[in-house]
């Protein structure tokens, strides 16, 4: 085919694919094509720079970018003349997104989405932004010039384009394969303008910190210059804060670990800021992606699956620290809301929802004063007026945003202090749920990605777990519950829905013959091949799983899916983020830094050490070992290096490791010799099995401070667990000389040694509390 006939049937071709971010683009004029080698060869048959536009359903400032520009029929001509246009869904292949954010950060460039990228034709960039307004708008130029300006520069200078291209390709490789941040050595540089980007900022000063000042005193540095005393959170993002409930989950467990209260205040106050403020849906529950200023009041609406999950997470350990309800309640609210409105008929979870409906930003959440003043009675009305900040005005374009007007322990120890006007609140919610459920949606981006989904089941997991140990719960929030009987039906529900998800994912999504795991899965069909995070965070739900409900089966599944990364994706010492027989773009490139959400390699080192418990010299041990030591390497010149789910396992002393991709952490680590290793719970048969739930309340009362592992089974000669998996596909055995008395009986094993046996919950607590 000549190239004029390439160019007349270039047309858009996202009708046929399955991303609804894609779909999105499908009726664009553009001549969008997804990517892939069809695109690529395209552009070089043609000659032509890509231009690639990568982003997210849940977008916001990608549906703005969509109507003004990719609508319009001037743009389009511009971009099917002199460039082949390429649509990426950033959530179906994170990997190329990475690549591309990591090269808009060796420019400079402010990463974002939507990310534009001008690229040669075989996908090496050349230049990147982010959202281009149609026209120029204030210091953004406009982008018809963008896009003219790139095309003149590519026809007329195409050698300086290609040097460019090269340079910056052999600098973003140099970071892909030894760090994933800029080397500043240096706070001097910061003086002399070299050190432009924020992040370098950062990490410089972070060095500098651990170099001349000590580890002890970088959190005291991050509570000075970053924390929010008022509303909790850090401000690293401009005006805009994020839950950052990676760095969250670090302070709650790295205080608990070290008695340091203030890291663990500097949590809660965090948490119950967001949880008073309009970041959180006080009628539906579950938690915006960021709020856009530092009261947590005023949200960008749309909702991820992952920041809900990790948000449990964070609420649970906040729970089992302080034993405070209103932790547990919200982390209760938030899994209803991801039940109800996320979870799909087959099991899985949706990824996201909008944050616009009907093309207006947050209009499905908003209340009008008029509107509210007519659906209540005057004296309810005025009731909620007390407690959200309600106006006339409205507090966002005009409309009511719905947060407290004082922050959550405050309005508790007032307002809410009396039963009567919980259950009024209450009241009030449950109608205006029943009013909104009437409006028109926002999108529901209905694809099941496997690594937030095993977010999801762990979260789930744990919380099903926690409630069903609880003995008892006071909270004056959604629920007002004191009942154990029904705290453990609540836990039997999240558990349950946990194990179906599982099931969905490893039946449906995970090809045992061609040992694949597929990352995404929609309208019955699954594509894209699976990450390390898809296949470190299902192993992880899968352990979940197994320590919440002592099914056996999920250790052998969990060990069956574990072969397919330690065949192709386990490289000298760490794991690589892509499978090895995808096609290689760029380079391929290990990530040790926790951002929004847990890295694979993290997740995977706490995946083995956890299997490692039970048999130490397994081969998956020496791997774990390994893994732990990579990053050791990068800490000589990043304090940013870290595995933070490591201090989970407590496998690391005396390491400093950080939590979030802009902060950093000191001396405070898992004081391994002193943690315990595993708690074994045995019993003989059924009958004491149904005492077993006494002693899961006390193990999850220390759940926080270390790992639980729990084993049951009759007593046989001891085996190593994975041998008895192998072999036998018989529950794990534990041994200890003597006779059962046919009681559950729990045994303490530390890194050492194993001691006595004890069988009473008593006796239990009496034991953890020594260690």
């Amino acid at each position: 085919m000549s190239l004029r006939q390439l160019e007349q049937v270039l047309k858009n071709t996202l009708g046929r694919e399955k991303s609804s971010y894609l779909k999105q683009h499908a009726t664009n004029p553009v001549a969008w094509q997804s990517w892939g080698p069809t695109a690529l060869t395209l552009a070089q048959t043609l000659r032509r720079p890509l231009f690639v536009s990568i982003g997210y359903a849940a977008c916001h400032w990608c549906h703005v970018m969509e109507r003004e520009s990719f609508s319009d029929d001037t743009v389009a001509a511009l971009l099917n003349e002199g460039f082949i246009p390429i649509k990426i869904d950033r959530e179906e292949h994170p990997d190329i997104d990475a690549i591309y954010i990591r090269a808009a950060e060796c420019m400079g460039v402010g990463a974002g989405w939507p990310l534009s990228v001008f690229a040669d034709s075989n996908g090496h960039p050349f230049h990147i932004g982010t959202y281009f307004p149609p026209e120029r708008r204030h210091t953004l130029p406009g982008f018809k010039e963008v896009l003219r300006a790139t095309q003149k520069a590519w026809t007329e200078a195409p050698a300086e384009i290609e040097l460019h291209t090269k340079n910056l390709l052999t600098k973003l490789r140099e970071q892909l394969s030894v760090r994933e941040l800029p080397e500043v050595k240096s706070l001097a540089a910061l003086t002399t303008g070299t050190a432009s980007n924020t992040v370098k900022k950062e990490v410089a000063d972070y060095e500098e910190m651990f170099t001349y000042f000590g580890e002890d005193r970088v959190f005291a540095h991050l509570q000075k210059n970053y924390f929010d005393a008022k509303f909790g959170g850090f401000k690293f993002h401009g005006c805009n804060k994020f839950p950052s409930t990676m760095s969250l989950q670090l302070l709650m467990r790295i205080g608990y670990r070290e008695d340091e209260h203030e890291l663990l205040e500097m949590s809660t106050l965090t948490l119950k800021g967001i949880c008073s403020g309009g970041i959180f849906d006080h009628v539906r529950g579950g938690i915006a992606r960021y709020s856009t200023d530092y009261a947590w009041h005023v949200p960008h609406f749309e909702k991820m699956l992952y920041d809900n999950a990790l948000f449990i997470e964070v609420l649970v350990d906040s729970y089992l620290r302080t034993k405070q309800g209103c932790y547990l309640d919200w982390a209760m609210v938030t899994a209803d809301y991801l039940i109800d409105e996320m979870c799909l008929n087959e099991g899985g979870f949706a990824a996201s929802q909008d944050a616009d409906s009907e093309g207006i930003e947050g209009k499905y959440f908003l209340w009008s004063y008029e509107e509210l003043q007519n659906l209540l009675s005057d004296t309810d009305f005025a009731f909620i007026k007390t407690i959200f900040a309600i106006t006339e005005a409205g507090n966002f374009n005009g409309a009511n945003i719905l947060y407290y007007k004082e922050p959550y322990e405050i309005l508790n120890q007032t307002v809410l202090k009396e039963k009567t006007a919980c259950d009024r609140l209450r009241r009030i919610k449950r109608h205006l749920l029943t009013v909104r459920n009437k409006r028109i949606p926002p999108l529901t981006d209905e694809k099941v990605i496997v690594s937030w989904n095993g977010l999801v089941i762990s979260a789930l997991a744990r919380l099903g777990t926690v409630l069903s140990a609880s003995t008892e719960f006071s909270s004056k929030g959604e629920y007002e519950i004191t009942s154990h009987t029904v705290l453990a039906k609540l836990g039997v529900k999240y558990i349950a829905v946990a194990r179906k998800a599982f099931d969905f994912i490893k039946e449906t999504m995970f090809d045992k013959k061609k040992q694949i795991l597929y990352r995404r899965y929609i309208d019955g069909e699954v594509g894209v091949m699976g990450l390390l995070t898809d296949y470190a965070n299902l192993l992880a739900a899968g352990l979940d799983l197994y320590e919440s409900t002592f099914d056996m089966k999920y250790v052998r599944e969990v060990l069956e899916i574990l072969a397919v990364p330690l065949k192709y994706f386990w490289q000298n010492g760490r794991f690589f983020e892509q499978d090895e027989r995808l096609p290689l773009f760029i380079a391929r490139y290990t990530d040790m830094y926790d951002g929004v959400e847990p890295t694979g390699n993290s997740k995977m080192t706490d995946v083995l050490l956890r299997l490692a418990t039970y048999d130490k010299a397994a081969m998956i041990s020496a791997l774990s070992e390994n893994v732990l030591a990579a990053p050791e390497d990068l800490q000589k010149e990043h304090v940013q290096s870290n595995l933070a789910s490591l201090l989970d396992v407590g496998a690391v002393k005396e390491k400093a490791f950080t939590q979030g991709t802009h902060w950093g952490t000191g001396k405070y680590y898992a004081r391994y010799e002193k943690m315990a290793k595993a708690i074994f719970i045995v019993y003989k048969d059924h009958l004491a099995r149904a005492a077993l739930p006494y002693m899961q309340r006390v193990l999850h009362d220390y759940r926080l401070g270390m790992k639980v592992l729990t084993l049951h089974g009759p007593i046989t000669k001891r085996k190593p667990f994975t041998e008895v998996i192998a072999s036998s596909y018989r529950p794990g055995l534990i041994c200890y000389g003597g006779k059962t008395t046919g009681k559950p009986y729990a045994i303490l094993c530390l890194s050492d040694r194993c001691l006595p046996p004890v069988e009473t919950a008593d006796g239990l607590r009496e034991l953890l509390a020594r260690f």
